[in-house]
């Protein structure tokens, strides 16, 4: 029983030291999280943009259609089309994923 007594004794820099590593393990396991929460949101952001692209401008030569991750919070991205429709049904298809985008759209031919 005199074995078990010391364990047992209240230790502050010990327990200082337990309290360090259990916020440390949670701090890096919550970053992960969003750091994969993140990059899930952009890729299906990208297969979004990729659906759009194919149905708007399939032929880079007649029809435009980009877009750029400028900013990962807020989520931002700069899209340029060369079709209002293109635009409207990426806004429509984000919101129906419920995707917090912000768009800083142009739609080309720009007049200057």
């Amino acid at each position: 029983m005199q074995g078990i007594v010391p364990i047992l004794q209240f230790n502050p820099n010990r327990m200082k030291k337990i309290f360090s590593l259990l916020a440390l393990i949670f701090l890096i396991q919550s970053s992960s999280k969003a750091v994969l929460r993140d990059s899930a949101t952009v890729n299906r952001v990208k297969e979004i943009a990729s659906q759009v692209q194919k149905k708007y401008a399939p032929d880079k030569r007649t029809e435009y259609f980009q877009m750029r991750l400028e900013t990962e919070d807020p989520l931002t991205y700069a899209v340029e089309v060369s079709k209002y429709e293109a635009l409207n049904e990426l806004k429509a298809l984000l919101n129906k994923e419920k995707i917090d985008a912000i768009l800083n759209a142009q739609v080309l031919p720009s007049k200057g």
